[in-house]
């Protein structure tokens, strides 16, 4: 015989089986592809540091949508998608500002070990004569930045002058010999001309006493940028 009691009992069954399938949600095991990508999210910052821990924030992204697809496909069972989420923004982040900074360090910082010179700084005297700094300079490593003169070869250059401007027609004779510098490349590389702004670094060797027919200053090239 039924009595409300028992109407009763089973309603609490019911709503208890309605409920417990949310209540076992809350306790959905976090991936371990979440806590790798947060992790490689974090060390993303070394990207910083060298162009080849860039691969770190590429892992960072590979492993988030590994994780991200998994949690997606067993929604139930896997759970840590804030985590995967917020390793994979830190990899993109951290990321994006490595490849900035090591692309702004290869094309703006001077390497280390190297002088920075200008080609104010190779000028002349009065006189004519190379400035006695940079006579102190030869045999050093130096960097400098100029352009390419003009020729005819187009490809597979080794041997250029490298000019403070491209408005000069060194042709003209409106170039002093110590206005251009001589750069052999000593690596091998064979490079094609451009016309952009060339950084140039290597070996610097000077010839105080030139004559206007040759250029008293060369610079063996290890670094073409």
């Amino acid at each position: 015989m039924k009595t409300e009691f028992d109407d009763a009992l089973r309603g609490m069954y019911h709503e208890y089986d309605e409920v417990r399938p949310q209540e076992e949600d809350q306790y959905r095991t976090i991936g371990s592809l979440s806590v790798a990508t947060f992790g490689f999210g974090l060390l993303s910052v070394l990207s910083l540091f060298s162009g080849f821990l860039l691969l770190i924030p590429l892992l960072g992204l590979l492993f988030g949508v590994l994780s991200a697809r998994k949690i997606i496909a067993m929604p139930t069972i896997v759970g840590g998608l804030r985590l995967t989420v917020a390793g994979m923004v830190l990899s993109f982040l951290f990321g994006c500002a490595g490849l900035g900074w090591q692309y702004y360090s290869y094309y703006h910082v001077t390497p280390p070990g190297y002088t920075e010179l200008t080609f104010f700084d190779f000028a002349a005297g009065p006189s004519g004569a190379v400035p006695n700094e940079i006579v102190e300079l030869d045999g050093q490593k130096v960097f400098v930045t100029g352009y390419m003169a003009p020729q005819k070869l187009q490809d597979g250059i080794e041997k250029f002058a490298l000019v403070r401007t491209l408005t000069v027609n060194i042709h003209t004779g409106q170039l002093e010999p110590t206005d251009m510098i001589l750069v052999e490349i000593k690596t091998g590389e064979k490079i094609s001309y451009r016309a952009k702004p060339i950084r140039i670094g290597g070996t610097l060797r000077v010839q105080r006493d030139y004559s206007h027919q040759k250029l008293p200053y060369t610079i063996e090239a290890d670094i073409v940028r």
